[in-house]
């Protein structure tokens, strides 16, 4: 996977150094192996990787799809994307209409409305679903510009007070920027 990395993402093209001649390479004892499906193999070894919008501009996800020459490689051969909020609504009559899957990373992007119950319920669930809560640009890292507002908006009058995720869920990393550089996010969905 690292080499596809390195190629996608323009890294070094050396080759691998060969043991010395004087050195002795003991071959690894002959067993029976058993061959699994190619692929089986090849989707267990990409990250899953989960992303929630909460409240923010989703500039950090238009980001993504700057990296415009390693784009399609990172989304079909290096990452599954196994949630996404902003493609599939899954919060239905107070409920959640199917189980949040598992995930390796979960980039949630926005600040978290602490009157939007919605929200809240979706970062806690995350928390519990994901290995790694990786906070996706200014807002999810520092409550941004929305930490200022005190309700009374056209779209949602209840909604008063915002936080940054932390305030509510570990975080495991952050993603700085607003929004996040292109390069920052395919590295950092690929090096899991």
């Amino acid at each position: 996977m690292f080499d596809k990395l390195k190629k996608a993402l323009g890294g070094s093209n050396q080759e691998e150094i060969a043991p010395k001649v004087e050195e002795k390479v003991e071959a690894a004892p002959e067993k029976p192996v058993e061959a699994a499906p190619a692929e089986e193999t090849k989707a267990a070894a990409k990250p899953r990787i989960g992303y929630i919008h909460l409240s923010g501009c989703t500039g950090d996800a238009m980001s993504l799809t700057e990296n415009y020459d390693i784009l399609s490689t990172v989304l079909t051969d290096m990452i599954d994307i196994v949630y996404g909020q902003t493609l599939v609504d899954k919060w239905v009559h107070g409920t959640y209409a199917e189980e949040m899957p598992e995930m390796d990373l979960c980039l949630i992007e926005g600040s978290v409305c602490l009157q939007d119950e919605h929200s809240v319920q979706e970062l806690l669930m995350a928390r519990e679903k994901s290995g790694l809560i990786c906070a996706f640009g200014s807002c999810a890292m520092t409550g941004c510009f929305t930490t200022f507002a005190r309700g009374g908006q056209q779209a949602q009058p209840k909604h008063e007070s915002f936080a940054p995720i932390s305030s509510l869920v570990k975080v495991d990393c952050a993603l700085p920027g607003c929004p996040v550089a292109p390069e920052m996010i395919a590295k950092t969905c690929c090096i899991m």
